[in-house]
């Protein structure tokens, strides 16, 4: 009998990283510190896939609702105020869910180091009102074996919570 196969896991980016890469999008300077895990159960989270080149799922950068309206919305300089209608709605609009793609896209890049398998970045899952994520990503994030947990505050902009796992 052989054993199971072990999940493909991506590079995990060291926070710092990530805060520089965040200032460099957003032309802002941003506040980055160590937090905890987001519950991914709770709701009201947009999740970024990190695939391998073969497809498999080998890391997942997940997303409170206000980081993610925040990063959507200052990445195209649009006003605070789109972000925090967004998560007084519970969902980000079509247009920053895009530009949210378009950070996720260059993170994506993080996740990739000599030794690790290459990455790219697969959807951009937000979750439904009150729903959760596909199971494919709830389970991934489950069996996290590390993650990079950090809050994040772009100047100007909402503060919010980045879970970056493997």
């Amino acid at each position: 009998m052989t054993a199971p196969a072990q999940p493909v896991r991506a590079h995990l980016p060291e926070p710092h990283a990530v805060r520089l890469l965040l200032e460099d999008l957003t032309g802002r300077d941003t506040d980055l510190s160590v937090s905890t895990p987001i519950d991914v159960s709770a709701g009201a989270v947009v999740a970024a896939e990190m695939r391998a080149d073969d497809g498999v799922l080998a890391g997942l950068m997940i997303m409170d609702l206000s980081a993610a309206a925040c990063l959507g919305a200052a990445i195209a300089l649009l006003p605070k105020g789109i972000a925090q209608e967004c998560v007084k709605d519970g969902e980000l609009t079509p247009v920053l869910l895009e530009n949210l793609g378009e950070v996720c896209n260059v993170v994506s890049g993080l996740f990739n180091k000599d030794g690790s398998p290459h990455v790219r970045l697969g959807a951009v899952v937000p979750t439904p009102k009150g729903g959760a994520l596909p199971a494919e990503l709830a389970a991934f994030a489950a069996g996290s074996i590390r993650s990079v947990d950090v809050s994040i505050e772009v100047k100007g902009y909402l503060s919010g919570r980045i879970s970056l796992l493997h």
